[in-house]
């Protein structure tokens, strides 16, 4: 099974946390400030992240999200679009970012139309995160026996 999960993100200088969610509408679902420690390395960040969770993972399991997640994140989205014009496009990236946990060997996820039409008209980016988790043949072995 594969879990999926879209977000609007902001990546790079960022107004202060206060500012985005006035200007947005919204709290973020995740605000790292640059030199935070992130993962379990405890690296430090270096670019501030700032995003609105639109679809979550339980509603994206399959290849295409629930219809119904779809319509609500297609409103959310709209309605933060117009606060986009106040970020300096210069000091951030505006991405449209799909993170998938893929546990199958093949597969893969669909991406509304209606999305794609909504992130070349506020000129995001797409970025896509796709971690793998697949058993090691040592483990499963061990799990078998």
């Amino acid at each position: 099974m594969s879990e999926n999960r879209l977000s609007l993100r902001l990546v790079g200088e960022l107004p202060p946390d206060q500012e985005l969610t006035a200007m947005f509408g919204v709290h973020p679902t995740t605000s790292r400030r640059r030199g935070m420690p992130i993962g379990r390395t405890g690296r430090p960040t270096t670019e501030d992240v700032w995003s609105v969770e639109l679809i979550s993972r339980s509603e994206w399991t399959h290849s295409r999200p629930d219809v119904a997640a779809v319509d609500n994140a297609l409103r959310q989205l709209q309605s933060m679009i117009p606060a986009l014009s106040h970020l300096d496009r210069t000091r951030c990236r505006v991405q449209l970012y799909i993170s998938s946990i893929r546990e199958e060997e093949q597969g893969g996820f669909e991406l509304p139309a209606e999305f794609v039409a909504v992130a070349g008209a506020a000129h995001m980016e797409v970025f896509v995160s796709i971690l793998v988790d697949w058993p090691d043949d040592a483990s499963e072995l061990s799990r078998q026996a």
